[in-house]
């Protein structure tokens, strides 16, 4: 059995930008679960997805995120059955910006419909907790996740970098196929009128 430990000593990503990540997604996560109503197990995946969502940057940063996917398809990860990592290997695949293209991807064709959905829940706000620390400087901090309206879900942030990391969130944040609303982040001090205009 593998663990995350090994992997990371094995392909050494930035141990600290993918922890930040991991605490970043859990957060969301558990702010958001009156929407997704998702499980501690789901949670979990979340988590280690988010670990391990750059373990293939050093190899090749143009194609990390299909490295990463065959890497954890490839390793036993300890705690985790055969779908389970199948479905962690989606969201990492998924998770650059631009790249999120699940239906021509084989792992997640060979998903039921209700795990289909968790990962792309669970790739949505991993997609966002990667925006929020594109600085890799782990300054930017969730203060609160909030509703504003049916639509869209405000992520309140503060930390020196925060005006881009939540810029490169929202150009990552996933509006056409998650059934969460909009995810929106916004630094605490551009709070006022007209602050969550898009």
């Amino acid at each position: 059995m593998e663990t995350i430990d090994l992997l990371f000593a094995r392909h050494r990503p930035d141990v600290a930008h993918a922890e930040h990540v991991a605490l970043l997604a859990s957060q969301l996560f558990e702010g958001t679960h009156s929407l997704h109503q998702l499980d501690e197990r789901a949670l979990s995946m979340l988590h280690t997805a988010a670990l391990l969502h750059d373990i293939a940057a050093l190899q090749d940063r143009d194609t990390h995120h299909i490295l990463g996917r065959d890497l954890i398809m490839a390793s036993d990860l300890h705690g985790f059955n055969k779908i389970e990592r199948q479905m962690m290997a989606c969201m990492v695949a998924f998770h650059r910006n631009k790249r999120f293209k699940p239906r021509t991807e084989p792992l997640f064709a060979r998903l039921d419909a209700s795990r289909q959905q968790t990962t792309i829940i669970l790739t949505g706000l991993l997609r966002v907790a990667d925006g929020l620390d594109r600085s890799h400087s782990q300054s930017t901090h969730i203060h609160q996740i909030a509703p504003k309206s049916d639509d869209m879900w405000v992520i309140t942030t503060v930390g020196a970098y925060s005006n881009s990391d939540c810029e490169q969130a929202n150009e990552k944040t996933l509006t056409d196929y998650t059934p969460l609303p909009l995810l929106w982040a916004i630094p605490l001090q551009k709070l006022g009128p007209g602050s969550m205009k898009r």
